[in-house]
């Protein structure tokens, strides 16, 4: 008996409160996601995307300031990716490894129209369409509070049947994990840390200068 007890005493501490979940309007929901995932914000994701062509997890740090962005690969399974960093300061875009930039000269960064760093910015810009092209048939939120925090879990069910789940930290109101579910992968990002951008550093967005 005392066993049983502790652990229903366990559960009560983990989850404090879980509302159920309740349809709300897809059109309203699909804004909110849209804001949460274009907020000024600095996280650190965990991306799992095992149908990827460079498999396994990869960690990338990121932050958005408005039109400016800036990805820097932290961890993957790909050695040429640790490093690999790509910026945007919203007219123009860099990309060059970190790792090198001091080895090198200036022909290790690259301007580049292009803002591709894949799969991470595959993996973005499918979230991108998705929010902002996709026609949403249903949608559902549910609160949950822990010791940790509350959290809002938001689904969307788009057209082709397409699961887009977000949960959003209720205080930040930024995204803490996302899964997108489709008929063939599951894709998961996880926030290993996040926080708002209010003040970017000097120079987050800008070319690196090379001595």
């Amino acid at each position: 008996m005392l066993r049983v007890f502790m652990i229903f005493q366990l559960i009560f501490i983990g989850v404090i409160a879980c509302q159920a979940p309740h349809a709300i309007e897809p059109e309203i929901a699909q804004q909110d996601l849209q804001k949460a995932w274009k907020a000024n914000q600095h996280t650190v994701w965990e991306i799992n995307w095992p149908t990827a062509p460079i498999g396994g997890v990869i960690v990338v740090e990121y932050w958005q300031f408005d039109n400016q962005y800036r990805f820097e690969i932290l961890e993957s399974t790909s050695t040429r990716l640790v490093g690999e960093t790509l910026i945007s300061n919203g007219n123009s875009i860099c990309r060059y490894n970190r790792f090198e930039l001091f080895e090198l000269d200036e022909i290790s960064l690259v301007e580049t129209t292009s803002s591709q760093l894949s799969p991470v910015t595959d993996l973005f810009s499918m979230i991108d369409r998705l929010l902002h092209y996709s026609t949403s048939l249903s949608a559902q939120q549910q609160v949950t509070s822990t010791l940790e925090g509350a959290s809002k879990k938001i689904e969307l069910l788009l057209a082709d049947q397409t699961r887009l789940i977000f949960w959003l930290d209720v205080k930040t109101k930024l995204p803490l994990r996302i899964e997108l579910i489709t008929a063939r992968e599951n894709i998961l990002l996880k926030a290993q840390s996040n926080k708002p951008l209010i003040r970017p550093p000097q120079g987050l967005f800008s070319r690196p200068i090379i001595h």
